[in-house]
């Protein structure tokens, strides 16, 4: 749950990751892979949805995403998920779905959260999504 220091089942649910809890992730992807799942905002002025968790499945926490967003009455379908992993000090995002444009989106949200790594994205084939 966001602003809980405490590591439940839900610590991965992240589904408004704070900087803090973005970097200890960040942190724990040295030693092993976890899902991830991301929504684009619905506009220029939106907020992306970023998850991260430790036991879920991708598709799983897509679900999840999908759910929270329909909640939220937030518009737009776009959704991207797969595995994210730390290699070489770069964290790799395999994506079993892709979304045109997502390199900058997420570069932008690690900006405005002030978590500086580098990372690349990359489908399903193993090629470098640009």
């Amino acid at each position: 749950m966001p602003g809980d220091e405490e590591e439940g089942d839900d610590e991965g649910g992240g589904l408004d990751l704070d900087t803090s809890a973005l970097k200890k992730f960040i942190k724990k992807l040295a030693t092993r892979s976890m899902a991830f799942s991301y929504a684009p905002p619905a506009g220029s002025e939106g907020e992306p949805v970023f998850t991260l968790h430790r036991t879920k499945k991708p598709v799983a926490l897509s679900k999840a995403v999908k759910k929270e967003k329909k909640e939220n009455e937030e518009p737009g379908n776009k959704l991207s998920f797969g595995t994210i992993t730390m290699q070489d000090g770069v964290l790799v995002l395999t994506c079993e779905k892709e979304i045109s444009g997502m390199q900058k989106k997420l570069a932008k949200m690690f900006r405005e959260k002030r978590v500086r790594v580098d990372f690349k994205i990359v489908g399903r084939g193993g090629d470098e999504v640009a």
